[in-house]
């Protein structure tokens, strides 16, 4: 056994040892035996990080997606109230600077390392001018930790095999997540909220967070499928219950999204399949309407039918629409009271709230990263978040032109389309707080951009 390896084992034992104290103070003082297993998954699961380094973010992707099934458990340590998703993100960060810091200089080398310094940077300058800096200070921890988990990715990914290693661990954390959401849709236990009816949303808080993990993993298994062609975890029979589940969801963005990228691949690489495609969507969205119609006079309401019912009377309202347009209408006045570094990161829910009375039927979420940042972060907070965008895209298109001539280059493709679903998917909705999301959009974009050689500072 080598001294690195030693260490490692020691450390994991140290923060064993550590956690176990805690563990015991949560059951005895809330006497609550879920949130006690959770935090005994979390403990074993920091041991396995700093024991196995290397099997930290396969791991991280299989325990991520499954632990807000929780909910808002907590505990308190002195003034101090935490939930299980804060100790995730914290651990992730002291894990990630574990292995990190001893190579710091190497670290500021690798590619996306400065854009996504720049924009963390002016994330926590916000902090000094924030409304609510209890808000801006979640929303660093948040952001912070999926950079690191990102440099982590692209650290510790060495070759192909490391890559493979990371989308199994993400294929296994599907598991969970689409089980429960199937369970809550044929139990009649989904969401059901104002308009929405019995919608699918897993192990996350909100359909709408499982749909858009749902659209990474299947635009991102469906580029492993070609890159790894006989890795049982991207069957095809996996990708269409992942399909299926989107559509439980219920979530019309995420349909968008996920349309969208598949777009892109078809125009680019697979166009006989494009028009296949746009022909199937093309008769669906003229047979569901005069389906509906015909059967207006007869005693069988199409709307009224078990799943198909809810997600067809979704799709032809436009009361969540009309309310993000009125949102973004009302506030847009924001940004002309600070327009240059906004009221702090994390602030939207802060501000929103002193122009609505009914925040229950409202909401105070602003449904669009764009509209979001510009008034919390000013525009050299969107100015620094484009100049990221743009080191995402052209990180993925050199990998692309670097796999060229082999069918690998379909892997980095397929995150291409999803980078597009994001762009779009992030105008109606708050994507970089869907922390479960990020987590692992920026690990599989990690990791995929490190198998290829890469220049100083990309």
């Amino acid at each position: 056994m080598d001294k690195h390896t030693r260490h490692a084992i020691s450390t994991s034992l140290v923060v064993g040892l550590i956690t176990l104290p805690i563990m015991a103070v949560v059951y005895i003082t809330h006497q609550d035996i879920i949130l006690l297993f959770g935090i005994l998954a979390i403990t074993m699961l920091t041991m396995l990080l700093f024991a196995r380094p290397l099997l930290g973010l396969p791991a991280l992707l299989v325990v991520r997606p499954a632990i807000d099934i929780l909910g808002d458990r907590s505990f308190t340590l002195g003034a101090v109230n935490i939930n299980v998703a804060a100790i995730m993100s914290i651990l992730a960060i002291l894990w990630a600077l574990w292995i990190l810091v001893p190579h710091w200089k190497k670290v500021m080398d690798l590619p996306i390392f400065w854009p996504a310094a720049l924009f963390f940077g002016i994330s926590v300058w916000s902090l000094f001018l924030s409304v609510s800096p209890t808000a801006t200070i979640t929303e660093i921890v948040r952001l912070g930790a999926c950079f690191l988990l990102l440099f982590v990715a692209l650290w510790q990914t060495k070759n192909v095999q490391d890559l493979q290693r990371i989308f199994r661990g993400f294929a296994a954390g599907l598991a969970i997540p689409v089980v429960v959401a199937l369970y809550q849709v044929i139990t009649n236990s989904g969401l059901t909220f104002a308009e929405s009816v019995n919608r699918a949303y897993g192990t996350f808080g909100h359909p709408n967070v499982l749909a858009f993990y749902l659209v990474l993993a299947i635009l991102a298994l469906l580029g492993a499928r070609t890159a790894f062609p006989h890795d049982r975890t991207t069957h095809p029979s996996i990708i269409i219950v992942l399909a299926i589940t989107l559509l439980l969801t219920q979530t019309r963005g995420a349909w968008l999204g996920v349309i969208l990228g598949l777009g892109y691949i078809g125009l680019v690489r697979y166009r006989q399949a494009l028009l296949v495609g746009a022909i199937s969507l093309i008769a669906v969205s003229f047979i569901l309407p005069a389906l509906q119609g015909s059967l207006a006079g007869t005693s069988f309401d199409i709307q009224r039918a078990p799943v198909i019912g809810p997600i067809l009377q979704r799709q032809f309202n436009t009361s969540s629409l009309d309310w993000r347009l009125d949102v973004w209408r009302e506030m847009e006045q924001r940004f002309t009271e600070r327009p240059v570094f906004g009221f702090g990161l994390g602030t939207f829910p802060t501000l929103r709230q002193l122009q609505v009375f009914d925040i229950y039927d409202q909401g105070i979420g602003a449904h669009n990263d764009y509209l979001r940042l510009l008034i919390e972060l000013g525009i050299a907070g969107i100015v620094f978040y484009a100049i990221l965008l743009f080191s995402f895209a052209r990180n993925l298109r050199d990998t692309i032109n670097h796999y060229r001539h082999t069918t690998f280059s379909n892997l980095p493709l397929f995150l291409v389309a999803f980078f597009l679903a994001f762009l779009a998917m992030s105008y109606f909705d708050n994507l970089l707080q869907a922390t479960p999301v990020m987590w692992a959009w920026c690990i599989l974009l990690g990791a995929t951009i490190a198998t290829r050689p890469a220049k100083k500072g990309n």
